[in-house]
């Protein structure tokens, strides 16, 4: 007995993950899947496709965190190559604080982050160099205390 293998067949819709409404649907958690994936360090180049696929989830808090996925990004200590990826997906990202009044230079300076990152935040929101978050802190202050 022959049995012939063939190939399942696949009707594409031509209409790929990025352009359905998905990517911008929470999962149970009240999570995005750019924020998933930024909780589970993923690279560059997944960060950068979800992100470009759904730019105003940048400027949304995640409901697991109180956070947007830029403070995430930052919180997680992701490399800065991720940290310019959403910045250029969505340059207000860097507009957005968390829960406690931090915006994302306030995350950077707390973790460490270099003088490139720093400057690239600055440089996108040079208002908040002078911000206090609600432990009354500028960046500044968080930088010399870390």
């Amino acid at each position: 007995i022959r049995i012939k293998a063939t190939k399942p067949e696949f009707k594409h819709s031509g209409a790929s993950i990025f352009e359905s409404p998905r990517k911008r649907q929470r999962n149970q958690e009240g999570s995005y899947p750019l924020t998933i994936a930024l909780r589970n360090k993923a690279n560059a180049d997944v960060v950068g496709l979800l992100a470009s696929a759904a730019p105003d989830i940048l400027l949304m808090r995640d409901t697991y965190n109180d956070a947007p996925p830029l403070c995430t990004a930052l919180s997680k200590k992701m490399p800065e190559e991720v940290v310019r990826v959403l910045i250029e997906a969505q340059p207000l990202a860097p507009k957005v604080t968390d829960g406690k009044g931090n915006f994302p230079i306030h995350i950077a300076c707390a973790r460490g982050y270099s003088v490139n990152v720093i400057n690239m935040l600055a440089s996108a929101h040079p208002q908040s160099l002078l911000h206090k978050n609600v432990h009354n802190h500028t960046p500044l202050e968080i930088a010399q205390l870390s």
